[in-house]
């Protein structure tokens, strides 16, 4: 999170949900922050696309956001190690602007 003396301000932001627990986390970030501004707006678009990251980049640079705001699943693969997926690299290679990363806490019976 930012330092209390420090603005982190948007003008436009991508905020990307995919029905999972983390949407409720990373809406709460977004408001939050936007509750900062004097106005803001929400104007939902639902994308479909084989490749979330690439869909995510093309909706961010077609909306000339500023911020992408997107969550990580605390996902571990066999053998035990953390795994953070194609979309999240991808997306801080190729976003044409600030990115958000939102990972999901530990499950306590992970922890």
């Amino acid at each position: 999170m930012p330092k209390p003396d420090q603005t982190v301000a948007f003008r436009r932001a991508v905020v990307a949900l995919n029905g999972g627990p983390s949407d409720g986390r990373i809406v709460r970030l977004a408001a939050g922050v936007a509750r900062e501004e004097c106005q803001y707006k929400i104007e939902p678009v639902l994308l479909q696309a084989r490749d979330v990251g690439a869909a995510l980049v093309d909706e961010a640079t077609e909306q000339e956001a500023d911020m992408l705001i997107l969550g990580l699943p605390y996902r571990k693969r066999f053998g035990g190690d953390f795994a953070i997926g194609r979309t999240v690299p991808y997306v801080l290679k190729n976003a044409p602007c600030a990115v958000w990363v939102v990972r999901e806490p530990i499950p306590e019976e992970s922890a």
